[in-house]
């Protein structure tokens, strides 16, 4: 089960602020990549973009949570070492943060990732941010992280593709 929050408009100096975090984490996850290939996603560039996609998906989450008067906590950006932790925390329940695309039909969760967050109680709840192609307005969904387990597991075999599970978007 998934539900839709609403929709929210987010000031362009996002996109710039997501690409500058997006080139920090790629910085700054180079060394684990090289440790644990399996988290690398190829090529330099397509890891900036998407850690410049997850990032843009942080920040309009905590600019619709603000508007919406929610009160939240939530991890640094510019943490020195990557954070295994809930993105957003609001009342105590943590929120992961999905980038989704606007032309993909379907919500995803990498698997390996969601397996560890099963046994990782700091994540109940996957909040899944899909900017509109005209990139200035975004819809916010969430989903319950264990009704995910139940969702189609799509197997890859690409290197440097990671399994997923996908529920299309009705």
């Amino acid at each position: 089960m998934i539900s839709y929050k609403g929709k929210i408009e987010y000031p362009k100096a996002f996109r710039l602020l997501a690409y500058d975090i997006g080139m920090y984490w790629s910085s700054n996850n180079s060394e684990l990549q090289v440790k644990r290939p399996e988290m690398s996603r190829g090529s330099k560039s397509f890891n900036i973009k998407v850690h410049t996609m997850g990032a843009l998906g942080e920040m309009i989450f905590r600019h619709f949570l603000d508007l919406n008067e929610i009160t939240f906590e939530a991890s640094s950006f510019i943490a020195p070492k990557p954070l295994s932790q809930a993105d957003v925390y609001i009342d105590g329940v943590g929120y992961d943060v999905k980038y989704k695309h606007h032309y993909t039909k379907e919500f995803r969760v990498n698997e390996q990732a969601h397996n560890k967050e099963v046994k990782n109680r700091s994540v109940q709840h996957y909040v899944f941010v899909e900017p509109a192609k005209e990139k200035r307005v975004a819809s916010i969904f969430v989903a319950d992280k264990m009704a995910v387990s139940n969702w189609q597991l799509i197997e890859r075999k690409e290197k440097h593709r990671s399994n997923y599970y996908a529920l299309e978007q009705g």
